[in-house]
């Protein structure tokens, strides 16, 4: 009975560890659009319960066709933006949403096929 109890006290304190670990996730969070393909206008909307709050234009560089796709990396707070018809890979600072620099990937191998 004793071994019980020990392992019972032991799954309440990872539960509460686990909790107290998953506070950081509860801050706010954003999300970023493509909102004009052609035209290049990023924007980041912050994420307020099951609302969407305008936060800002994303300012970036627009090349060939425009943007076609962006992601985060939520670690280092940095945005990737691709183009349509174009080797160029934009990074964006996620607290700033100023462009930090860019790729340009034509003539590099193909790396997949």
């Amino acid at each position: 009975m004793e071994r019980v109890e020990k392992i019972k006290m032991l799954l309440i304190i990872v539960a509460v560890t686990l909790c107290l670990a998953d506070v950081n996730s509860a801050r706010a969070k954003s999300v970023y659009a493509i909102t004009d393909h052609h035209a290049g206008a990023l924007k980041a909307y912050k994420i307020q319960g099951n609302q969407l709050e305008y936060q800002a234009n994303v300012e970036v560089t627009n090349y060939e066709l425009g943007p076609v796709d962006v992601t985060v990396d939520s670690n280092l707070e940095i945005l990737f933006i691709t183009y349509e018809a174009s080797a160029k890979i934009v990074w964006a600072n996620a607290k700033t949403l100023e462009q930090e620099g860019f790729i340009d990937l034509s003539g590099a191998p193909l790396l997949f096929v």
